[in-house]
């Protein structure tokens, strides 16, 4: 009866698709007043390992990455950034929250002054004084 569905295993699906987005995306997201300019993301816990699909659906598998590009400091360690999302014949199979791993702490005042001085030097080896 059920010759025609293969078990999908969707979290490695998800996974896959995941760290391939993150090597050329990550980077991307900048975070504002940060002493980071930049987070790491990681996955939240999915509800599926596997799935059934019908043999003939397992090419029309699609999943969708959506994160934000900016975030304002400070940011909190797992929080949702974004979700993964993957379908099959408009129909949500599993979404699952992107956190952030890390938490990122806003600059204080102090940061900004060191900030100053150390691009200060840089400016002052670049441009000669007469």
């Amino acid at each position: 009866m059920y010759t025609n569905y293969e078990s999908v295993n969707i979290k490695e699906l998800i996974e896959e698709k995941f760290t391939t987005w993150k090597r050329d995306n990550e980077k991307k997201i900048s975070v504002n007043k940060g002493l980071t300019d930049t987070i790491n993301l990681k996955l939240g816990e999915g509800k599926h390992e596997k799935y059934p699909v019908k043999k003939e659906k397992i090419k029309d598998i699609r999943i969708e990455i959506h994160v934000v590009e900016y975030l304002e400091a400070p940011v909190k360690k797992d929080q949702v950034v974004g979700k993964i999302r993957l379908e099959l014949d408009n129909n949500v199979i599993e979404e699952i929250d992107i956190k952030v791993s890390e938490k990122v702490e806003k600059k204080n005042v102090f940061d900004y002054f060191w900030n100053f001085f150390l691009n200060y030097d840089i400016i002052k080896t670049v441009v000669k004084y007469e």
